[in-house]
């Protein structure tokens, strides 16, 4: 297993990202053999919309903050996450930088704040509308010392980003980051 700090070699990407595919084959496969065709054809459906996803945050041009994401749940830990990309794609390279640090500092905090036998799950949604790009951070579980993100999340400031806290309590948090357009290339 990897440490959170190593890099991924191409090897070890296309092995871990077999062994997914394996997985949702293996699910398929099962539900085809039981003949309910109808939750087969869910998993399809699954696995073409998370594909869709994955295909729009890679064409962001933000290759870092990508490959963090894309592998986050790769390797045991007490947080998993989720996303969805809504909206057109834009080239938003010029915050991959920022982002991606504030995002890793973000998600370290978050797994040492959380109750490690609890279900922590954090959704991420990146939408485009007009001229704006939001990063929306909702998190469901269960959070010790919320004082201490609320006091990252307070204190963390960025030229290109607009941080702000929707709601934060012991089992829930919602964050906001904000890009304009004129961040954009």
């Amino acid at each position: 297993m990897k440490k959170v700090d190593e890099t991924w070699g191409i090897i070890d990407v296309l092995t871990q990202t077999r062994h997914d595919w394996m997985n949702k084959l293996q699910l398929l496969k099962g539900n085809l053999a039981l003949k309910k065709y109808d939750r087969a054809q869910k998993i399809i459906d699954q696995m073409v919309i998370e594909a869709q996803h994955e295909s729009k945050l890679c064409q962001f041009k933000m290759e870092k903050f990508a490959e963090f994401i894309l592998t986050y749940n790769w390797l045991n830990r007490f947080l998993s996450i989720e996303y969805v990309v809504l909206g057109d794609v834009l080239n938003l390279s010029k915050i991959d930088e920022p982002l991606t640090e504030w995002t890793k500092q973000f998600f370290s905090l978050m797994e040492n704040l959380v109750e490690p036998n609890a279900e922590n799950h954090l959704m991420l949604t990146i939408e485009t509308v007009g001229n704006r790009t939001r990063f929306l951070f909702d998190f469901q579980g269960i959070l010790n010392k919320e004082e201490e993100l609320t006091l990252f999340l307070s204190t963390k400031s960025y030229d290109v980003i607009h941080i702000t806290v929707l709601s934060c309590s012991r089992s829930q948090l919602t964050v906001n980051l904000e890009v304009t357009n004129e961040h954009m290339v």
